[in-house]
Protein backbone atom coordinates (compact mmCIF):
# COMPACT_ATOMS: atom_id res chain seq x y z
CA UNK A 1 0.00 0.00 0.00
CA UNK A 2 1.47 3.39 -0.72
CA UNK A 3 2.83 5.36 2.53
CA UNK A 4 0.84 8.44 3.91
CA UNK A 5 3.30 10.67 3.29
CA UNK A 6 3.71 9.65 -0.12
CA UNK A 7 -0.46 10.51 -0.81
CA UNK A 8 -0.23 13.39 1.44
CA UNK A 9 2.90 15.50 -1.31
CA UNK A 10 0.87 14.15 -4.32
CA UNK A 11 -2.23 15.80 -2.97
CA UNK A 12 -1.08 18.38 -1.19
CA UNK A 13 -0.15 20.34 -4.68
CA UNK A 14 -3.59 22.71 -4.86
CA UNK A 15 -3.48 26.31 -5.98
CA UNK A 16 -5.54 28.14 -3.10
CA UNK A 17 -7.64 29.83 -5.52
CA UNK A 18 -10.39 27.42 -5.70
CA UNK A 19 -12.65 28.89 -8.34
CA UNK A 20 -12.97 26.98 -11.55
CA UNK A 21 -10.25 24.49 -10.02
CA UNK A 22 -11.31 20.98 -10.29
CA UNK A 23 -10.94 18.23 -7.40
CA UNK A 24 -8.25 15.25 -8.73
CA UNK A 25 -6.63 12.98 -7.55
CA UNK A 26 -2.89 11.47 -8.64
CA UNK A 27 -2.27 8.16 -10.11
CA UNK A 28 -0.89 5.45 -7.08
CA UNK A 29 1.20 2.39 -7.53
CA UNK A 30 -0.84 0.30 -5.06
CA UNK A 31 -4.66 0.37 -4.33
CA UNK A 32 -6.14 0.86 -1.14
CA UNK A 33 -9.79 -0.49 -0.59
CA UNK A 34 -10.35 0.20 3.25
CA UNK A 35 -12.79 2.35 4.38
CA UNK A 36 -12.04 6.00 4.67
CA UNK A 37 -12.44 6.70 8.30
CA UNK A 38 -12.18 10.79 9.04
CA UNK A 39 -12.01 13.18 11.64
CA UNK A 40 -14.88 15.72 12.51
CA UNK A 41 -16.03 18.22 14.19
CA UNK A 42 -19.35 18.91 16.14
CA UNK A 43 -20.14 22.23 17.55
CA UNK A 44 -16.46 22.63 17.81
CA UNK A 45 -15.64 19.81 18.86
CA UNK A 46 -13.19 16.73 17.87
CA UNK A 47 -14.55 13.37 17.08
CA UNK A 48 -13.05 10.35 15.59
CA UNK A 49 -13.94 7.15 13.99
CA UNK A 50 -16.43 9.25 11.19
CA UNK A 51 -17.07 6.57 8.09
CA UNK A 52 -17.48 8.53 4.63
CA UNK A 53 -20.18 5.54 3.06
CA UNK A 54 -22.24 6.27 0.55
CA UNK A 55 -24.30 3.40 0.86
CA UNK A 56 -26.34 5.46 3.11
CA UNK A 57 -28.74 8.43 1.75
CA UNK A 58 -28.83 9.81 5.28
CA UNK A 59 -26.19 10.76 8.40
CA UNK A 60 -25.93 8.24 11.42
CA UNK A 61 -24.64 9.57 14.93
CA UNK A 62 -24.91 6.16 16.82
CA UNK A 63 -26.18 6.29 20.36
CA UNK A 64 -23.24 5.61 22.39
CA UNK A 65 -21.56 9.30 20.13
CA UNK A 66 -24.84 10.89 21.10
CA UNK A 67 -24.78 10.66 24.77
CA UNK A 68 -21.28 12.42 25.00
CA UNK A 69 -23.20 15.43 23.54
CA UNK A 70 -23.79 18.86 25.54
CA UNK A 71 -27.32 17.94 26.77
CA UNK A 72 -28.49 21.41 25.06
CA UNK A 73 -27.20 19.65 21.69
CA UNK A 74 -29.24 16.69 23.05
CA UNK A 75 -32.49 18.72 23.65
CA UNK A 76 -32.52 19.44 20.23
CA UNK A 77 -33.63 15.80 19.40
CA UNK A 78 -36.97 15.12 17.91
CA UNK A 79 -39.05 12.20 17.38
CA UNK A 80 -38.45 10.91 13.98
CA UNK A 81 -41.12 8.20 12.28
CA UNK A 82 -39.23 7.19 9.38
CA UNK A 83 -37.58 3.56 8.99
CA UNK A 84 -34.16 2.18 8.27
CA UNK A 85 -33.95 -0.09 5.37
CA UNK A 86 -30.90 -2.33 5.03
CA UNK A 87 -29.44 -4.42 2.34
CA UNK A 88 -31.90 -7.30 2.82
CA UNK A 89 -35.17 -5.35 3.17
CA UNK A 90 -35.34 -5.69 6.85
CA UNK A 91 -36.64 -2.33 8.74
CA UNK A 92 -35.82 -0.16 11.97
CA UNK A 93 -36.53 2.20 13.92
CA UNK A 94 -34.58 5.71 15.14
CA UNK A 95 -34.48 6.73 18.43
CA UNK A 96 -34.54 10.03 16.90
CA UNK A 97 -32.90 13.42 14.79
CA UNK A 98 -30.81 15.43 15.60
CA UNK A 99 -29.56 19.02 13.76
CA UNK A 100 -25.64 19.54 14.27
CA UNK A 101 -23.28 21.99 13.32
CA UNK A 102 -20.42 19.58 11.31
CA UNK A 103 -16.58 20.95 10.09
CA UNK A 104 -14.21 19.09 8.06
CA UNK A 105 -10.64 20.74 7.78
CA UNK A 106 -8.90 23.10 10.12
CA UNK A 107 -9.35 26.99 9.63
CA UNK A 108 -9.25 28.84 7.23
CA UNK A 109 -9.27 25.86 5.11
CA UNK A 110 -13.03 24.21 6.41
CA UNK A 111 -16.33 23.53 5.37
CA UNK A 112 -18.99 24.14 7.85
CA UNK A 113 -22.39 23.14 7.47
CA UNK A 114 -25.56 22.23 9.50
CA UNK A 115 -26.50 18.30 8.78
CA UNK A 116 -29.75 16.10 10.25
CA UNK A 117 -28.34 12.87 11.72
CA UNK A 118 -30.73 9.78 12.50
CA UNK A 119 -30.02 8.31 15.81
CA UNK A 120 -29.36 4.64 15.99
CA UNK A 121 -28.31 1.73 18.51
CA UNK A 122 -25.75 0.10 17.44
CA UNK A 123 -22.28 -1.80 18.68
CA UNK A 124 -20.57 0.12 16.17
CA UNK A 125 -17.50 0.88 17.09
CA UNK A 126 -17.94 3.79 14.97
CA UNK A 127 -19.18 7.23 15.76
CA UNK A 128 -20.84 8.90 13.00
CA UNK A 129 -21.73 7.93 9.56
CA UNK A 130 -21.88 10.26 6.88
CA UNK A 131 -23.82 9.39 3.56
CA UNK A 132 -24.67 10.77 0.50
CA UNK A 133 -26.57 14.01 1.59
CA UNK A 134 -23.76 15.34 3.67
CA UNK A 135 -21.56 14.22 0.60
CA UNK A 136 -23.76 16.03 -1.70
CA UNK A 137 -24.26 19.03 0.70
CA UNK A 138 -20.26 19.91 1.22
CA UNK A 139 -19.19 18.76 -1.86
CA UNK A 140 -17.38 15.81 -0.97
CA UNK A 141 -15.39 13.53 -2.98
CA UNK A 142 -14.19 10.45 -1.51
CA UNK A 143 -11.19 8.09 -3.08
CA UNK A 144 -11.09 4.74 -1.18
CA UNK A 145 -8.29 4.41 -3.77
CA UNK A 146 -6.00 6.92 -2.28
CA UNK A 147 -8.02 6.32 1.41
CA UNK A 148 -8.79 10.67 1.31
CA UNK A 149 -11.42 12.70 0.91
CA UNK A 150 -11.32 16.51 -1.00
CA UNK A 151 -13.45 19.45 -0.96
CA UNK A 152 -14.01 22.76 -1.64
CA UNK A 153 -13.65 25.73 0.70
CA UNK A 154 -13.72 29.49 0.15
CA UNK A 155 -9.90 29.49 0.90
CA UNK A 156 -9.02 26.72 -1.71
CA UNK A 157 -9.44 23.13 -1.63
CA UNK A 158 -8.91 21.08 1.38
CA UNK A 159 -7.52 17.19 2.04
CA UNK A 160 -8.39 14.63 4.71
CA UNK A 161 -6.80 11.37 4.90
CA UNK A 162 -8.28 8.50 6.16
CA UNK A 163 -7.46 7.52 9.89
CA UNK A 164 -4.05 5.89 10.27
CA UNK A 165 -4.33 2.10 9.75
CA UNK A 166 -2.03 1.16 13.16
CA UNK A 167 -5.49 2.66 15.08
CA UNK A 168 -6.80 -0.02 16.84
CA UNK A 169 -10.73 1.19 16.76
CA UNK A 170 -10.13 2.06 12.57
CA UNK A 171 -9.37 -1.79 12.63
CA UNK A 172 -12.24 -2.92 14.37
CA UNK A 173 -14.61 -0.69 12.41
CA UNK A 174 -13.27 -1.78 9.27
CA UNK A 175 -13.81 -5.62 10.79
CA UNK A 176 -17.26 -5.19 11.18
CA UNK A 177 -18.17 -2.70 8.77
CA UNK A 178 -20.10 -5.53 6.71
CA UNK A 179 -22.11 -6.27 9.36
CA UNK A 180 -23.42 -3.13 10.86
CA UNK A 181 -22.94 -0.28 8.09
CA UNK A 182 -24.71 -2.16 5.30
CA UNK A 183 -28.38 -2.23 7.95
CA UNK A 184 -28.34 1.29 6.87
CA UNK A 185 -28.90 2.43 3.53
CA UNK A 186 -31.95 4.46 3.07
CA UNK A 187 -34.28 6.56 5.19
CA UNK A 188 -36.76 8.29 2.75
CA UNK A 189 -38.47 7.19 -0.93
CA UNK A 190 -38.31 3.36 -0.42
CA UNK A 191 -41.10 3.10 -2.79
CA UNK A 192 -41.57 3.18 -6.06
CA UNK A 193 -44.97 3.81 -8.33
CA UNK A 194 -44.97 2.28 -11.69
CA UNK A 195 -47.50 2.26 -14.28
CA UNK A 196 -48.72 -1.78 -15.60
CA UNK A 197 -51.47 -0.71 -17.68
CA UNK A 198 -51.02 2.32 -20.35
CA UNK A 199 -55.11 2.89 -20.83
CA UNK A 200 -55.20 3.96 -17.03
CA UNK A 201 -51.66 5.75 -16.18
CA UNK A 202 -52.73 7.47 -12.91
CA UNK A 203 -53.35 3.77 -11.66
CA UNK A 204 -49.92 3.16 -10.22
CA UNK A 205 -48.19 0.02 -8.51
CA UNK A 206 -45.95 0.91 -5.69
CA UNK A 207 -42.97 -1.75 -5.30
CA UNK A 208 -39.78 -1.77 -3.53
CA UNK A 209 -37.24 1.49 -4.60
CA UNK A 210 -34.17 -0.16 -4.25
CA UNK A 211 -35.14 -3.54 -5.79
CA UNK A 212 -32.40 -4.72 -8.63
CA UNK A 213 -32.71 -2.89 -11.91
CA UNK A 214 -33.45 -6.32 -13.23
CA UNK A 215 -35.80 -7.91 -11.03
CA UNK A 216 -38.15 -4.49 -11.13
CA UNK A 217 -37.79 -5.13 -14.77
CA UNK A 218 -39.39 -8.53 -14.94
CA UNK A 219 -41.65 -7.29 -12.03
CA UNK A 220 -43.22 -5.13 -14.14
CA UNK A 221 -43.34 -7.28 -17.17
CA UNK A 222 -45.09 -10.10 -14.94
CA UNK A 223 -47.89 -7.73 -13.86
CA UNK A 224 -48.32 -5.98 -17.34
CA UNK A 225 -49.29 -9.28 -18.69
CA UNK A 226 -51.64 -9.84 -15.99
CA UNK A 227 -53.18 -6.40 -16.23
CA UNK A 228 -56.73 -8.68 -16.85
CA UNK A 229 -56.94 -9.53 -13.31
CA UNK A 230 -56.68 -6.29 -12.22
CA UNK A 231 -59.83 -4.21 -11.30
CA UNK A 232 -59.66 -0.75 -13.14
CA UNK A 233 -63.19 0.71 -13.47
CA UNK A 234 -66.34 -0.25 -11.06
CA UNK A 235 -67.65 -2.49 -14.52
CA UNK A 236 -64.38 -4.80 -13.69
CA UNK A 237 -65.79 -5.51 -10.17
CA UNK A 238 -67.81 -8.19 -10.98
CA UNK A 239 -69.06 -11.12 -8.92
CA UNK A 240 -69.41 -9.02 -5.89
CA UNK A 241 -72.49 -9.62 -4.23
CA UNK A 242 -74.80 -6.44 -3.86
CA UNK A 243 -76.85 -8.20 -0.73
CA UNK A 244 -75.98 -10.03 2.45
CA UNK A 245 -78.14 -11.70 4.96
CA UNK A 246 -78.96 -10.21 8.39
CA UNK A 247 -80.78 -12.70 10.33
CA UNK A 248 -82.14 -15.20 7.34
CA UNK A 249 -83.58 -11.66 5.80
CA UNK A 250 -81.14 -9.95 2.43
CA UNK A 251 -80.05 -6.52 3.13
CA UNK A 252 -79.03 -4.12 0.33
CA UNK A 253 -75.84 -3.18 0.01
CA UNK A 254 -75.90 -0.30 -2.68
CA UNK A 255 -75.95 3.37 -1.14
CA UNK A 256 -77.16 6.16 -3.03
CA UNK A 257 -77.83 10.14 -2.05
CA UNK A 258 -80.78 11.13 -1.81
CA UNK A 259 -80.50 14.04 -4.32
CA UNK A 260 -83.42 16.33 -6.42
CA UNK A 261 -83.55 15.51 -10.17
CA UNK A 262 -83.55 19.18 -10.76
CA UNK A 263 -80.52 19.97 -9.06
CA UNK A 264 -76.93 19.46 -10.77
CA UNK A 265 -74.17 17.35 -8.88
CA UNK A 266 -71.10 20.07 -7.67
CA UNK A 267 -68.00 18.38 -7.07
Amino acid sequence: MVSRDAIRKSLAQENTDYRGKEIIFPPVAKVNNAPVIIEAKIFRREVGRVNMYSGSSCEIIYEHCFEKLNPTIKATKVDLKTPLVGFSRERSWSIGEVPLETTIGDAPLSRIETLNFVIVRSDSSHNMLLGRTAMQRMGIVVSTIHGAIKLHTKKGIIIVLSADETDEGTKRARKILSTNEERVLSCVNTEEKIIVNDKYLDQTVTIEKQLPEHFKKELQNLLKSNTDVFAWTHADMTGIPRTIMVEEKPFNMEHKLNEYSHVKPIK
